[in-house]
């Protein structure tokens, strides 16, 4: 992977106004003519799914791997785009999820802090006309 482009994926990422980052690797020509035994393709499995981690570590949402002579569909890309709206929507609710446990949570702790107040409060206010007489 180069890491220009890893990079440019980096920087994209960064930009708000960027809706999607759609990264299209293309292996190259050696890597495809090395496929012919069992473990030269695992070998290219691995660095194309390494490749797919840089970028997607990097700020890219979906990563389309392509061989030298096949051609990018819109199929391909509405899949891509797909599985990016699919990714947001989970994310989206386990956002809110931790959302409404927060919340939960502040209000127990503030709950206790109130019972514990008013406790305290009660114990002072006892205790000053003993001090004073």
């Amino acid at each position: 992977v180069d890491p220009r482009t890893v990079e440019m994926a980096r920087a994209l990422s960064r930009n708000a106004c960027v809706p999607s980052i759609l990264v299209v690797a293309i292996a190259e020509l050696d890597q495809i003519q090395m496929c012919g035994d069992a473990s030269a393709r695992s070998k290219l499995a691995a660095n194309q799914h390494r490749a797919q981690g840089a970028f997607i570590g990097n700020g890219a949402d979906d990563v389309i791997l392509l061989d030298l002579h096949e051609k990018l569909t819109g199929q391909r890309v509405l899949e891509a785009v797909h599985r990016i709206e699919i990714l947001a929507r989970r994310l989206s609710q386990e956002i809110d999820t931790i959302q409404q446990q927060a919340s939960k949570k502040v209000e127990e702790v503030k709950e206790l802090a109130s019972r514990k107040l008013q406790v305290a409060w009660k114990n002072q206010m006892w205790s000053l006309p003993g001090a004073v007489l």
